[in-house]
């Protein structure tokens, strides 16, 4: 017997991030606009969702022009409702991009934002836009959901030269509380806001895009910040919302089941924290992927290098429970759908169900994807660096072009006999034939060989060295290998979710002398780590 359908549906989406002309009008929002028509679609009844939320980043930086940015969003917004069925209730919040150049620099700009509050958007609430006062009860009648929703605006930085962090004031929420006293203590709350709480994987500590124009400032953000402020090079020390801490305190403190949707960090994850007091209640952390951007997961300037799928969230919704899968999508290829959340409302607690990890897609197909590599001497730098000779196999029916993404250290060459390989040096992505052919080639200088060297290269938040293998696609077998390791070392293993960010210890076996490790059934989208410690010194 199957299950009845939910009272409501949301549809999440975050960081659109329009004018960032990140390939964006073909490759991404003609596809989101296609993946929301097909969700729609396999719902059956109902049609239209209740609620479409919009978290922040509408647009990449303010200093757009205003009826411009304005005219463009209302255009996306009508594809996007249209997709979804007709003038679906929106709630629409400013992120960090809204507010700050580029979301990081000054002036602090309220009037994209505005404008939107009083453009024709018929069945749209605009929150967030009367700083300095920033929690508002979005009211039940305008969102017909079977719990209490509220926003607040984290993009308040109206100070400071850089920063693309935010704010979550206690007395907001305090506020909320009394607005929400009519409402029954067992009801759930969404709260809607920008930036996270708490911080978010593979991304909290990535290093700081400075995405200005201007080489001066790119400079002062690498070479100056870092000597006033540790690792400021690095994002996670102004990224988080401020009173982070305090306002999970305050969200538990009102005693009923909590579920906060934002975006800000581009990465489709989900965190509980319970409560540790009596009366209190339970919060989940539900963080959107980019819904207009593809990030390159490595800094290389490669159009054909792998890339973060944009992404969005459809949470199903009755009065006691929520599930939530998270719909992946990119250019013309199919939509993966993964589930990230299955919970249910005990009172002010959240019951939470497994769910698996399994993608459902129609993408492409791999029998093996193996990838081996042996460190030997480096001629070039002995006493710092080896070289690495590798060796690339891939074997799949389907007919894709595959691309593959090489991780090296700055100072790194590639070179190759493969007819197919390209021919500069400084080349960071090669086609893999997909046939079972070997495809083999050396990293000159590829791989650091001390701790001093690996320091200098990578900096202190990074002291080991490691080969990677990006699983593109589903794989029977995934398989990574390393030799010539020094006598003792003893590395480790671990798989990386590149949709969500999970991390996961993975076993290695040691084959002679090598140390493998090997999945089946690899789900696509996953990074094999092997890494280990360099040597103090060269004996």
């Amino acid at each position: 017997m199957s299950s009845p359908p939910p009272s409501a549906r949301v549809v999440h989406v975050s960081d659109i991030h329009l004018g960032a002309d990140d390939l964006q009008r073909d490759d991404i929002l003609r596809p989101l606009v296609n993946a929301l028509r097909a969700e729609r679609e396999r719902w059956g009844e109902p049609r239209v969702p209740t609620l479409l939320a919009i978290t922040g980043d509408l647009h990449d930086t303010p200093s757009r022009d205003v009826t411009e940015a304005t005219r463009d969003f209302a255009e996306v917004l009508a594809e996007l409702r249209g997709a979804l069925g007709g003038e679906v209730p929106t709630v629409l919040l400013p992120g960090n991009h809204d507010r700050r150049t580029h979301g990081l620099l000054l002036p602090y700009e309220t009037s994209l934002m505005d404008a939107l509050l009083t453009a024709d958007l018929p069945n749209v609430l605009v929150a967030g836009v009367s700083p300095p006062f920033l929690g508002q009860l979005v009211p039940a009648a305008f969102h017909g959901l079977p719990f209490a929703v509220a926003a607040v605006d984290s993009s308040y930085t109206p100070s400071g030269f850089v920063g693309a962090g935010g704010v979550l004031r206690a007395e907001d929420l305090l506020e909320l509380a009394q607005q929400l006293e009519t409402a029954p203590t067992t009801q759930s709350l969404l709260l809607l806001t920008h930036h996270h709480l708490v911080p978010t994987p593979v991304t909290d500590t990535s290093a700081m895009d400075v995405n200005t124009p201007s080489p001066v400032l790119r400079w002062l953000a690498k070479n100056v910040l870092t000597r006033i402020i540790p690792y400021a090079d690095h994002e996670e020390w102004m990224m988080t919302a401020l009173g982070a801490g305090t306002a999970l305190s305050t969200l538990a403190a009102l005693g009923r089941p909590v579920l906060v949707l934002h975006g800000h960090k581009h990465y489709p994850t989900i965190r509980a924290l319970s409560a540790t007091s009596t009366g209190h209640g339970d919060v989940l952390l539900l963080s959107a992927g980019s819904a207009g951007l593809a990030l390159p997961l490595a800094a290389v300037d490669d159009e054909q290098s792998a890339r973060l799928w944009p992404s969005f969230h459809v949470l199903s919704l009755d009065e006691r429970s929520v599930s939530t899968e998270t719909v992946a999508f990119y250019k013309d290829a199919q939509p993966a759908r993964r589930q990230l959340l299955a919970a249910k409302a005990v009172g002010s607690a959240w019951q939470l169900s497994p769910v698996s990890p399994a993608i459902t897609h129609g993408g492409p197909k791999l029998q093996a994807n193996i990838a081996r590599f042996r460190l030997v001497a480096s001629a070039a730098r002995t006493d710092a660096r080896w070289d690495v000779e590798a060796e690339r196999t891939v074997l799949t029916r389907a007919a894709i072009d595959y691309v593959d993404l090489l991780h090296a250290p700055e100072g790194a060459t590639f070179a190759s006999d493969e007819p197919s390989a390209p021919r500069d040096p400084g080349a960071r992505s090669f086609h893999v034939p997909t046939d079972g052919r070997r495809f083999r080639y050396v990293m000159r200088a590829g791989a650091v060989r001390t701790v001093r060297e690996a320091l200098e290269v990578y900096g202190p938040l990074k002291p080991f060295e490691g080969v990677m293998l990006l699983n593109r696609y589903e794989a029977k077998e995934a398989r990574l290998e390393i030799a010539g390791l020094p006598a003792g070392t003893v590395p480790f293993g671990s798989s990386v979710d590149l949709t969500r960010g999970q991390a996961t210890p993975c076993p290695l076996v040691k084959e002679g002398d090598r140390w493998v490790l090997a999945l089946r059934d690899a789900a696509p989208r996953l990074q094999l780590r092997i890494q280990w410690r360099p040597s103090h010194a060269i004996r």
